[in-house]
């Protein structure tokens, strides 16, 4: 058996399932002990999903349509913070979305299941067959794996969509591949939205994302704020922003109607900002939400 390609239609993704499935309470796993027998079977999709941007939607909302061919649950595997932060701190990059958001995200776009694996060096460590035979195949009993055409699992990142299809074939699963989502012939990935939010263009970070990209901060004195640890932050200037409590729904933008949480411009001159007109007091927690470019 091998890893086969299909082609979806391009265009907006709705993040809001509809299905019998998806109406489930989600389920968060951050073990695979956590797994309780008799999970399966279910239909898997693997990935970063930093920022879980158009193209993890496309993947997403194909995984969501599978499951419910299928009748089973939809289950994204995830890292709970990047491998590389823990393989190459040096390396590792800005996060477009903290876990809780990530994990929201995630349950909005149909998940009825994720499964946030810890960066440990054991997980990390985990050879590409032990992760498809116990994870996959025995734990989550997986009838059908959707991925990206730059999948990689297991140690070394020695597995390919290649081999797990032939894991799986005995256990009557299969590996779809789903092409890379492009926009004016690039493709649409965290790295590029990261590059477009160090560039000031919020504009087209939003397009990539599907919606604001909003970063929590932390409000200090005399109404400056800081961005949490690791997050991707513009470069220097004035920007139009909303802010919010954590967790909010964030799914609009100030230019639209029936917003109606004022927007205030923050200025950006380092790690700092100021965010004058902001009532919040010192020590609070906010999102900001990015609703345009540097005036």
């Amino acid at each position: 058996m091998t890893a086969t390609a299909t082609t979806t239609t391009t265009g907006m993704v709705t993040a809001t399932a509809t299905t019998a499935a998806s109406a489930r309470a989600p389920v968060l796993w951050t073990d695979p002990g956590d797994i309780p027998p008799g999970s399966g079977p279910t239909v898997v999709t693997i990935g970063q999903f930093d920022g879980v941007h158009r193209g993890h939607r496309r993947l997403l909302t194909a995984t969501r349509r599978r499951a419910d061919a299928l009748g089973v649950p939809a289950c994204a595997i995830t890292f709970a913070r990047h491998p590389l932060s823990l393989l190459a701190p040096h390396r590792s990059p800005a996060e477009l979305s903290g876990l809780d958001a990530k994990i929201r995200l995630l349950h909005d776009c149909g998940m009825d299941i994720v499964l946030a694996l810890p960066a440990t060096r054991d997980v990390l460590g985990t050879p590409a067959e032990r992760f498809a035979d116990d994870l996959l195949c025995q734990r989550l009993g997986v009838c059908a794996v959707l991925v990206g055409p730059d999948f990689r699992y297991g140690a070394g990142a020695a597995g390919t969509p290649d081999s797990l299809a032939a894991r799986l074939a005995p256990h009557g699963g299969e590996v779809t591949v789903l092409p890379t989502v492009l926009r004016g012939g690039e493709r649409v990935s965290s790295t590029r939205i990261r590059a477009e939010i160090g560039r000031g263009r919020l504009d087209r970070a939003a397009w990539l994302l599907g919606r604001p990209y909003a970063v929590p901060v932390t409000v200090g004195p005399d109404r400056t704020v800081v961005p949490d640890g690791g997050s991707a932050w513009p470069c220097p200037g004035r920007y139009p922003v909303v802010p919010d409590l954590p967790g909010a729904d964030r799914s609009g933008s100030a230019r639209t109607p029936g917003w109606t949480r004022p927007a205030l411009e923050l200025t950006v001159s380092g790690p700092r900002a100021s965010l004058p007109g902001s009532t919040a007091l010192p020590g609070a927690r906010l999102m900001l939400s990015f609703t345009g470019e540097p005036g």
